[in-house]
């Protein structure tokens, strides 16, 4: 009896695991270091900072000391990121995109603000907006009552695997994603870290099993 529990609990923590723990994590932001984030603007990647609606910052962040503090955002500021081939294989080998946003609080009137996605490769330009959740419950976008409110962090997630199955099993030759941000242009300071990539929830699931029956395998 105490064999099948302890296999159980097993099983039942690594479904709980948090998705970080598996995570490639392809922006932390950490040592302000631009890597291959920049700013997109009619087919043109500038690095990271050129722009001045898209800053390093130590304001704010979800994890660590650095995030990318995004300013002045008005209508589609873009934040863009060109994948090397490590990069590209980590995209191949998981199904689901993760950001974090952290938003300041606010004491005055409501706003909204929307993110939207498009991952551009050799497989054509693709727009997975539509496949975008949030840890609140919604999609692509989030807002404040009339009265504002209090600081929060919202993860937002991206089902890709649409775009996996046109790269049909081979690593893209080119692989870019950009990141587009709307707000009502008055609460327009919003603070993005972690983007990462994780395997597809069901795959997460099945690891747990499986390491819960190794479990029970061995306590026979």
């Amino acid at each position: 009896m105490n064999c099948r529990l302890a296999a159980a609990s097993v099983g039942l923590a690594a479904l709980s695991l948090p998705a970080l723990a598996g995570a490639v994590v392809i922006g932390d932001f950490e040592g302000s270091d631009p890597g291959t984030w920049g700013y997109w603007n009619n087919g043109v990647q500038t690095p990271l900072g050129d722009d001045p609606g898209l800053e390093f910052s130590s304001e704010d962040a979800s994890t660590g000391l650095m995030s990318v503090k995004a300013s002045n955002m008005g209508y589609d500021q873009n934040l863009a990121y060109a994948a090397d081939f490590a990069t590209r294989e980590a995209f191949l080998n998981n199904t689901v995109l993760e950001f974090d946003v952290i938003f300041p609080e606010y004491q005055t009137s409501g706003f909204w603000e929307v993110f939207e996605l498009v991952i551009n490769s050799n497989a054509g330009f693709n727009n997975v907006t539509g496949n975008m959740t949030n840890s609140e419950g919604g999609t692509n976008q989030v807002g404040w009552g009339p009265d504002g409110g209090g600081r929060r962090m919202v993860t937002f997630s991206v089902d890709y695997s649409d775009q996996v199955a046109l790269w049909n099993g081979a690593v893209p030759s080119y692989l870019e994603l950009v990141f587009s941000l709307n707000n009502d242009s008055v609460h327009n300071v919003a603070y993005i870290d972690n983007v990462r990539l994780v395997p597809a929830p069901g795959a997460l699931a099945l690891g747990g099993l499986a390491m819960g029956g190794l479990a029970v395998r061995r306590r026979r």
